[in-house]
Parts: structure tokens; C-alpha cells; sequence
């Protein structure tokens, strides 16, 4: 009788974690044979791992064969947002440079191992929001590409290869380059005044820029405004940045 290769170590965190970071990425449902195949598993070891995902509430069997989060995940991640002062510490200096903004919207950007994570999104008369997880390409983002101009080539050229992974590589105007090489250069090209300024590059009509704060808790972070571009120029755009940095940068107790 065939015997599970994996038996001794079904119950280890680590790919209990894998399984359930891949459910929580995955565009839909999974089956435990496509969970196991990603995953890298036996799939007697990958059903075994589900049950106890089910059983803590975390995975829930939406059919016969698939899988999907549950919502002791949401649950757990409300306990844990008050763990972490970024969600609220620096809402009023965040708040005050919206007002310098008027008409775009600032946030901050984490750069938390290969993803972007955004925090206290601000604009004049608009409620902020506390933290926006969704992950975005790395290569249309101001902070995105303001972060690896900071790293060693390879490794930043690294990062955009693993967002193309991800996201593919959408170029929505024509000032997109179609490299990660390409992207870096042009990126330089703009990069002044520890500030970058990028227009008509995820939309027409539309500018982002960004400027690096002090890192937080040893992640990389940054101040990004963004919003139409006829409302401010690049250069008055830079300003405000420096601007909103010394605002918010003493909230972060970095």
C-alpha cells in the first residue's frame, strides 16, 4: 500500500502557512489536488492540512471538492490591526498634508518583502483609510520604484521580474517601457531631489509621485501622493512632499 511521503510532517506550521497564504492569494476557489500541486505536497498531506484550516475556521469547503478563506481571517485580522501603531499614529499629520493636496491623495507605502502595502489614505473632505493590503505592480508605482532605486540592480530588477510573475507587465500609456531594465533607467531619469515624478504613467492625465521616509520597524516607507495632473505641476508636487515629510515623519517614532 502506498504510503503518504509526507506523513511526518502534515502537522508543520510552515506549510500550514503555505496553504493557507496560497488560498488567500489564489484569484478563486482551490481543489486539494491543486493545493497540493502548488504547494508542493502530497495531497493526502494537503487535505489533511485543510481539515485542520476548516476546523480553526480560517478555510471553509465551498463545494464538494474546492476551498476558500473563511472568515476567521477577517477576525483575526481585526484583533491584530491594534498591534500596529502605522494604522493610526500618523492619521492627523496624513490628514494635514492632504490639505497641502488638495485635489490628490496622499498615503503611505510599505515595502514589505516583494509587496506593497498602503496605509492612511488621505484626501481633502474624504474620510482616510486606515490600510489598503491589495497588492499593485510594482512597476506602474511612484513608492514601487522609488524603493528599488535604492536597492543594487539586481536585486531591484529582482523584485520586477516577481511582480510580472504576478501582475503580467500592463503598460497603460506609452511611457511604460516594456523591460524591467528600461523601467529602472526611466525611473532614474526622474528621480530628483530625493523625490520621483511620474506622469502619464498609470493613467493619461494622471501623475504619482513618491519620496522615502525613515525606515519603520526596518521596512522600507514612503510618502506617495497621487491624483489628476493638471492640478499640480511636478515641481510644486516635490515641494509638498518635503513638506508633508517633516509633518509625518516625527509621528512614525522611527
Amino acid at each position: 500500500m502506498a504510503t503518504d511521503p509526507d506523513t511526518p510532517r502534515t502537522q508543520s506550521l510552515g506549510r500550514g502557512l503555505a496553504v493557507l497564504d496560497l488560498l488567500v492569494r489564489a484569484p478563486g476557489p482551490l481543489t486539494a489536488t491543486e493545493v497540493a500541486g502548488r504547494v508542493g505536497m502530497h495531497q493526502t498531506t494537503a487535505s489533511r492540512i485543510l481539515a485542520d484550516l476548516i476546523a480553526v475556521g480560517y478555510v471553509r469547503k465551498i463545494s464538494y471538492r474546492e476551498f476558500a478563506p473563511d472568515f476567521g481571517l477577517l477576525a483575526l485580522g481585526v484583533e491584530a490591526s491594534r498591534h500596529f501603531a502605522l494604522l493610526d499614529r500618523p492619521r492627523l499629520a496624513m490628514e494635514r498634508s492632504a490639505q497641502l493636496c488638495s485635489g490628490l491623495t496622499v498615503s503611505l507605502c510599505m515595502l514589505w518583502r516583494d509587496r506593497l502595502l498602503y496605509f492612511d489614505r488621505a484626501a481633502r473632505g474624504v474620510e482616510t483609510v486606515s490600510f489598503t493590503g491589495q497588492d499593485y505592480p510594482l512597476h506602474l508605482s511612484s513608492p514601487g520604484l522609488l524603493f528599488c532605486l535604492k536597492l543594487p540592480t539586481a536585486v531591484a530588477t529582482e523584485l520586477l521580474t516577481g511582480s510580472r510573475a504576478k501582475f503580467g507587465w500592463p503598460q497603460p500609456t506609452g511611457k511604460v517601457p516594456p523591460t524591467e531594465e528600461a523601467v529602472l533607467t526611466t525611473a532614474r531619469r526622474h528621480y530628483r531631489h530625493d523625490t520621483l515624478v511620474l506622469d502619464d504613467w498609470a493613467a493619461l492625465g494622471h501623475i504619482t509621485a513618491a519620496i522615502r521616509l525613515k525606515p519603520y520597524e526596518g521596512h522600507p516607507l514612503a510618502l506617495a501622493i497621487s491624483g489628476a495632473a493638471d492640478v499640480m505641476t511636478a515641481e510644486t508636487l516635490r515641494l509638498r512632499l518635503h513638506e508633508a515629510r517633516r509633518l509625518i515623519e516625527p509621528t512614525l517614532g522611527c
